[in-house]
């Protein structure tokens, strides 16, 4: 959880990682625009239907439905 920056509404403002497959917490509700930036060899594991899915294909980033 640490390499997250969550707001108190729950939008991942940012994740510091080293990439790779990320899952993404439970409790969020949206993913800012610039959360992945500079992250390379990036994939978001999340539900099936989800903000961070729809996120995941409009920013070209790889996602697999957990």
């Amino acid at each position: 959880m640490s390499d997250f920056g969550i707001s108190k509404t729950g939008i991942l403002q940012a994740y510091t990682g080293s990439g790779g497959a990320v899952v993404i917490p439970e409790g969020v509700t949206r993913i800012g625009v610039d959360a992945f930036c500079g992250c390379h060899a990036l994939i978001i594991h999340t539900p099936a239907g989800s903000n961070a899915g729809q996120y995941a294909r409009d920013h070209g980033i790889p996602v697999e439905n957990i």
